[in-house]
């Protein structure tokens, strides 16, 4: 994330002591997923820093918008959106919530200059993805990352399926995350938590 906003900085004051100027705006990602797949640990992860509350019974109620706005050299604004977790509309009762999130992925994922984070957790059956349903009936497909969370919590085959599988491609490829689990969080760094995860990838899918 650091080096994006430094490669469009080092951009935009080389062409300023051209004497141009750089219209470049950096695309505002979107975070979207089934609820409690683990979306606020993969912007914390993303951001660098333990921001948003987790655990079994803390879930996002409405969007999300966090701005990373750089202090130093020309003025550069990072946008992401968390929208709040997709839930089952089996249930009746559910169905008006549902609905209204379903309205709010749309509203968000079909706006210009984004980049979609959608994220699911490796038990998913990915062929059957209401998040993926509504990705693919916008057209957004190809300006989608797919994110595979909590893969130590699932057989690697099963990840691999997901990663593999032919019925549903993001444009922008898959990427595997092993999130922090509840008992980890008080004990263990965003960072020593990212380098277990590096380990682990290299480990079970390299």
């Amino acid at each position: 994330m650091e080096d994006l906003v430094e490669l469009v900085n080092v951009l935009k004051s080389t062409l300023d002591f051209l004497g141009d100027e750089l219209d470049l705006e950096l695309p505002t990602i979107v975070v979207i997923g089934e609820a409690s797949v683990g979306k606020s640990s993969v912007i914390d992860s993303l951001i660098g820093i333990d921001l948003l509350p987790k655990g079994p019974n803390i879930t996002t109620k409405c969007p999300t918008v966090i701005e990373l706005v750089q202090e130093d050299g020309p003025a550069l604004t990072f946008r992401i959106v968390e929208i709040p977790g997709l839930i089952g509309a089996e249930n009746s009762e559910n169905l008006p919530r549902h609905l209204m999130i379903e309205e709010l992925i749309k509203e968000h994922i079909s706006q210009d200059n984004i980049i979609i984070f959608a994220v699911v957790d490796a038990k998913t059956d990915v062929k059957s993805s209401e998040i993926f349903k509504i990705i693919d009936k916008m057209g957004k497909m190809p300006d989608t990352v797919g994110i595979v969370s909590k893969i130590d919590l699932s057989e690697s085959d099963d990840v691999k399926r997901i990663v593999e599988n032919r019925l549903v491609v993001p444009g922008k490829g898959w990427i595997l995350v092993k999130n922090r689990g509840d008992n980890e969080r008080e004990v263990k760094s965003l960072e020593t938590a990212q380098n277990d995860e590096m380990e682990y990838i290299k480990q079970y899918f390299q």
